[in-house]
């Protein structure tokens, strides 16, 4: 079973919080 979010290389990992906002940056928000 290969899952399409493993597909790109593990020498590179993907940070999710670079395509999301912070929430807990800012709680003031």
């Amino acid at each position: 079973m290969t899952d399409p979010a493993i597909e790109l290389p593990p020498t590179e990992p993907i940070d999710i919080t670079a395509y999301l906002p912070d929430p807990y940056d800012e709680p003031s928000a």
